[in-house]
């Protein structure tokens, strides 16, 4: 039986199936006792909640989801274990820290694009914004961080594909990969 609730889950609104992951005993150090489940979501007890509003990340829908009492047999067991839940979470983040870096970018260029067209159409005194040096000195500090953050992800990218660096604690080159463009 699954029981509990899990919040802002990507795509739950159209879903046909749930990877869940569930304590199946106490917890220990390694963290074993977790484990990975198929659920269908026409599972009954599985309630999907309606779909968030959110400001950003539109195309990214989300929504909650209950877990009422749902008996799950053990075909939908993942792996074959009840013990890989646990390494399996970290090895998907892992490589979502990536993802999340790529966002991250994407969301600085945004920005920067946006300030780049606002700076050639905006005048103050008859004069376009974007011909005044200090907004000038913005908009190239703002390309560099952007340009920086990029180059951040697409190292933390090719050691992730490549197999080089798959570990699951962060690493110090790759890990300052998110924390460059959130600058």
């Amino acid at each position: 039986m699954i029981s509990g609730q899990k919040r802002f889950i990507t795509n739950a609104p159209v879903a046909g199936l749930f990877v869940v992951f569930a304590r199946t005993r106490p917890a220990d150090e390694q963290g074993a006792g977790i484990a990975v489940f198929l659920v269908p979501a026409d599972t009954a007890g599985v309630e999907v909640g309606a779909k968030d509003a959110k400001m950003g990340q539109e195309g990214a829908w989300t929504a909650d989801v209950n877990f009422n009492d749902v008996r799950v047999g053990a075909e939908a067991l993942i792996g074959g274990t009840e013990d890989i839940g646990y390494r399996a979470a970290l090895t998907s983040l892992a490589r979502g820290r990536v993802h999340i870096a790529a966002i991250a970018v994407g969301t600085a260029q945004r920005a920067l694009d946006e300030s780049v067209a606002y700076a050639t159409t905006a005048t103050q005194g008859g004069t376009p914004i974007g011909n005044f040096q200090l907004v000038q000195a913005m908009l190239a500090d703002q390309q560099t961080g952007v340009l920086a953050g990029r180059a951040l992800v697409r190292d933390a990218a090719r050691l992730w594909v490549s197999g080089e660096d798959r570990r699951i604690a962060r690493r110090r080159r790759s890990s300052s990969a998110p924390k460059w463009p959130a600058r």
